[in-house]
């Protein structure tokens, strides 16, 4: 009977053991490095493309077209903008890739204020991330600043139905975002 018991207990160890090396850790953290320079403005060669410049519309102001900045000294609300940008993985096993992002925004005359809208992240070697994104976006210094709050599910891949909750801390030296840098922090969590 000792020798039974013996085998019983070495026998569900090893099932543990097994079970807890087959099963991936149930949060992953990463870090990635945003990029949006379709221009060339920040001199390190065109990152990026403008997919849509969406609507502006400029409280107070009867504009001739939708696309027509603000005058200056106006706030400008902004609807459906979407662009194109570079993530690259700093964490091994995360993949690098071309995100789609959609920007609506309710700027004050200084183009701070509330931003929010919609990502998808197409991976590099197969499937994506997509999900919502908010922030406020405020001038500190000579730049603008926006930490993104994101929150998103991966489709495919290793972490297929994996929910993802990170932030953004992006920087643009200028008004309009025609160029960015954004440092991503998250964790995954598998499901």
């Amino acid at each position: 009977m000792k020798i039974l018991n013996s085998i019983l207990v070495i026998f569900l160890v090893a099932l543990a053991a097994g079970i807890a090396v087959a099963q991936p850790d149930k949060k992953i953290s990463f870090e990635a490095t945003e990029y949006f320079d379709p221009f060339n403005l920040l001199g390190s060669g065109p990152v990026g493309s403008y997919q849509s410049f969406g609507t502006i519309h400029c409280p107070s102001y009867e504009q001739t077209d939708p696309s027509e900045l603000c005058p200056e000294g106006l706030r400008t609300h902004a609807r459906g903008i979407v662009w194109v940008s570079r993530v690259e993985s700093g964490t091994a096993g995360i993949p690098s890739g071309w995100m789609t992002v959609t920007n609506n925004a309710n700027l004050d005359p200084e183009f701070n204020g509330p931003q929010w809208g919609t990502f998808s992240l197409a991976y590099d070697g197969g499937g994506f991330f997509e999900g919502t994104w908010q922030s406020v976006r405020r001038k500190e210094g000579d730049a603008w600043i926006s930490d993104l709050h994101v929150r998103g599910t991966i489709i495919g891949g290793p972490y297929d139905g994996a929910t993802v909750i990170a932030s953004d801390h992006v920087i643009s030296y200028f008004p309009i975002p025609f160029a960015y840098t954004g440092e991503i922090k998250g964790t995954i969590i598998n499901p």
